[in-house]
């Protein structure tokens, strides 16, 4: 299997707030200081020193604490169900069930696979390491069933202005719009598409303005470049609105 190191973000927060959001992929995370509260899908949790936290993509979470520290990196599905050749089983739609672990074991892992990318520099023990402790929360933290899920007709409704936001996220769109799009009236729409997706139809186009804009920091586009190309009215907007869901500058992400 070939495996693309994952690059791993060590921060710390203090009195910092964050907006509700989502991620296009996992978020795996080490806590190191402090105690994460946050809220993910609508249940409250609480990760400690030691603790891993896992989020699930379009997991809806925020983080309700006011100081602690991280150890993280976020894999896309692709890179986490390549996984499933050393479980030997060829999983789909992983979905880990606790949003917080506590396994001392799998915790050491992730403190040496900080260490072997940043410290050591040893590729090849990093990589080991990792694909030690993908399998492993693979194997134990996972619901790996596939499920055949009935969507409902106002939710296959609902999901017609979804892709429709996605597709013209660059745009200045109106909820009128969008709630003719899923054939309900406009108050009606936003009340369904709050319950559906627990945050508002701006609030999400936001979520995948910044998702697309975080794709264009990788490829070290210029900041007032990706504000415009997102749709943001200007820089100075754009990194407001990514400090509150990330916290942190856009540029600190990624360095």
């Amino acid at each position: 299997m070939s495996i693309i190191m994952p690059n791993l973000l060590e921060a710390s927060f203090t009195n910092k707030t964050f907006a509700p959001h989502f991620h296009d992929e996992y978020s795996i995370a080490l806590i190191t200081s402090g105690t994460h509260n946050f809220t993910c899908n609508k249940n409250d949790f609480a990760a400690r020193p030691g603790d891993i936290r896992l989020i699930n993509p379009h997991d809806i979470h925020v983080c309700k604490s006011k100081t602690w520290g991280y150890i993280t990196f976020t894999p896309d599905s692709s890179f986490v169900e390549a996984f499933s050749e050393s479980c030997q089983k060829e999983l789909h739609n992983i979905t880990f069930v606790n949003p917080v672990i506590h396994n001392h074991k799998l915790a050491k892992l992730f403190m040496d696979l900080n260490s072997a990318t940043k410290e050591w520099q040893d590729e090849l023990m990093a990589e080991n390491i990792l694909e030690e402790l993908v399998v492993n929360l693979i194997s134990s933290y996972s619901n790996n069933e596939s499920k055949t899920k009935n969507i409902s007709y106002s939710r296959k409704k609902l999901l017609q202005s979804v892709e429709y936001i996605k597709s013209n996220f660059d745009e200045s769109l109106k909820l009128e719009d969008l709630a003719h799009i899923s054939g309900l009236s406009k108050y009606h729409f936003l009340r369904k598409f709050k319950e559906e997706f627990n945050m508002t139809p701006h609030s999400y186009l936001l979520q995948i303005r910044i998702q697309n804009a975080k794709n264009m920091l990788i490829q070290n586009r210029s900041l007032c470049d990706i504000a415009f190309s997102c749709g943001f009215s200007d820089q100075s907007h754009f990194t407001r609105v990514f400090n509150k869901i990330y916290g942190m500058t856009p540029r600190k992400l990624v360095s």
